[in-house]
């Protein structure tokens, strides 16, 4: 495990210099608009060296020996290969997500059972590497915020594969972890570099194939799902208010809870700072599930109170704003009076 977080970490540290001068170079660049989160072309595709970095890492440490090493990796590549093709090229969004369709299809080959069993589950298993996948896309739209998400994410797999004896996920996990904090430099608190698709599908790929391998092998669902709660909540709470309002779910918007809160005046590594926050006490309350129901039901609700507190935090921050607002033209108001008497 710690073989793979160094392998992964020093390629990344080494990959990631000379992927930003390609792309440099070759002008691929994340080029602003009204609902851009940067002001400034910026080179986008820099997850193709994470990937590269993660992938080698984890080969390297021997995750390749386990079948279902083989199985993440291989959506792995495939979903970065995909997000690859949209940051050179660009591709319509229905096709888009044909090809993420077929990338997520190997995650299907993670269920066991009887074939018919493996029918329906593997349809269920690719829909969810689909839908991780797009989660993490729609959620790298500001600096820090995936690189926070990958560390958070494959810490949590790490020690959980290692807890359950699952050595290909400790090491996935740990090359994960290591690879997105080698593109930090790159991105936090200023961006020289964006993921771009490549980097965002994979992450969703990488997270989603370890989160299945783990609740396969009968980890606890909520310890599971806890590292990519907010992610989760963020973008499905987003898309349904977008669904009810009648707005195209595809199209480019401000209205996810980062988003907002950057809006409200909160800086992008301040925004990222808190989902880091949020993910790893997310991570620790899914991780209480392994102690037994005498802790299990109490930290399931404070997991759930943690995500519906981030959910509410644009809102309460707004409120607050208001009230102060009114507070100063209250002040304002009477020092007006005192100063006409």
């Amino acid at each position: 495990m710690l073989e793979s977080a160094l392998i992964a970490l020093v390629a990344g540290l080494i990959l990631q210099p000379l992927g930003v001068h390609v792309l440099r170079a070759r002008r691929i660049l994340d080029v602003p608009n009204a609902r851009s989160s940067h002001g400034t072309p910026t080179v986008r595709g820099g997850g193709v060296a994470v990937v590269a970095a993660l992938v080698l890492g984890a080969l390297l440490a021997g995750a390749a020996d386990s079948r279902d090493g083989q199985v993440v990796l291989v959506a792995l590549v495939l979903c970065a290969a995909v997000g690859a093709a949209e940051d050179l090229h660009g591709v319509p969004v229905l096709r888009g997500l044909a090809l993420l369709l077929l990338a997520t299809a190997p995650l299907a080959a993670l269920v066991p059972g009887p074939a018919a069993e493996r029918i329906v589950a593997g349809g269920f298993a690719v829909l969810f590497g689909l839908a991780v996948v797009n989660a993490t896309n729609f959620m790298d739209g500001i600096n820090g915020i995936s690189a926070a998400e990958g560390v958070v994410g494959g810490v949590t797999y790490a020690v959980l594969g290692h807890m359950a004896g699952l050595g290909a996920v400790a090491v996935v996990g740990a090359a994960t972890a290591s690879a997105f904090l080698s593109f930090a430099p790159d991105n936090v608190p200023l961006a020289r570099a964006f993921l771009g698709d490549s980097g965002s599908y994979g992450l969703g790929a990488v997270l989603a194939g370890l989160a299945m391998v783990l609740v396969v092998h009968g980890v606890p669902p909520e310890a599971v799902l806890a590292p990519i709660a907010i992610y989760v909540a963020d973008t499905g709470t987003t898309l349904l208010r977008r669904w009810r309002s009648g707005q195209p779910w595809h199209r480019p918007h401000r209205t996810h809870v980062y988003q907002r809160l950057t809006d409200l005046g909160l800086s992008y590594s301040a925004v990222s700072g808190l989902v880091l926050v949020f993910g790893t006490l997310s991570a620790v309350l899914g991780a209480a599930s392994f102690n037994g129901a005498a802790l299990r039901v109490p930290a399931d609700l404070a997991l759930a109170a943690l995500v519906a507190g981030y959910l509410a935090l644009p809102h309460l921050l707004a409120t607050r704003a208001d009230a102060v607002s009114d507070q100063h033209r209250s002040h304002g108001a009477i020092a007006r009076v005192r100063w006409g008497r």
